[in-house]
């Protein structure tokens, strides 16, 4: 079987929503089988989010040869309020699982990296320090559309993810959201002491 097409994507600066990128991660019941994933939803106002919409709708078309094919999914999706009405939003939502079976059947467990607003890359500090974002988090979210098309009713594109890059990070801790302090230097990700997350800047490559 070909493989399917695959491209670099990430979407932001974003409002980052239901981040969930460490530990057990999010659990995902919708199959047959329930399992566990890594995932973050980036949010725009629509007009900030049309080029990123133009540019998946593009993938899509490009795979179909220029042909208008229905889709389950395309990455996207309108944001809508109880009544059903748009809010004027739009959602991507990257995802990934939490580990990975090897041909060997060896498990591998998947790390999603972390960087700060200027480059630098925390993934370790990040982790081990077991940090939770809030819904008041914003940032870029780096990964990959995919397509997927295993029939007529499932076909479409995937946005897996890769890393996840705050310019302001806001802790989630039980029902108390914690404020991050900004600063021109501070993205809210600590830093300044031994239990910081100063790294020496780097730029992302995921």
């Amino acid at each position: 079987m070909a493989k399917l097409p695959t491209k670099p994507f990430k979407v932001g600066p974003a409002n980052l929503q239901w981040v969930f990128i460490n530990g057990d991660g999010s659990t995902n019941d919708m199959g047959d089988v329930p399992k566990q994933e890594y995932k973050s939803t980036a949010v725009l106002p629509l007009a900030q989010a049309q080029p990123y919409i133009d540019d998946l709708d593009a993938f899509w078309l490009s795979y179909n040869g220029g042909k208008v094919v229905k889709a389950k999914s395309l990455g996207y999706k309108y944001q809508e309020n109880e009544a059903g009405e748009k809010t004027g939003f739009v959602t991507f939502t990257f995802k990934t699982n939490t580990a990975f079976t090897q041909k060997n059947g060896t498990v591998k467990p998947t790390v999603v990296k972390v960087f700060r607003g200027n480059g630098a890359e925390i993934t370790d500090a990040f982790h081990s320090m077991e940090k939770k974002a809030s819904n008041d988090s914003e940032g870029i979210v780096h990964g990959t559309m995919a397509i997927y098309d295993r029939n007529a009713a499932a076909r479409g594109i995937t946005l897996y993810l890769a890393a996840v890059q705050f310019t302001k990070f806001d802790e989630y801790a039980g029902t108390v959201d914690v404020e991050a302090q900004e600063t021109d230097e501070d993205d809210g990700l600590g830093g300044g002491g031994e239990d910081g997350l100063d790294v020496a800047p780097v730029q992302p490559e995921v």
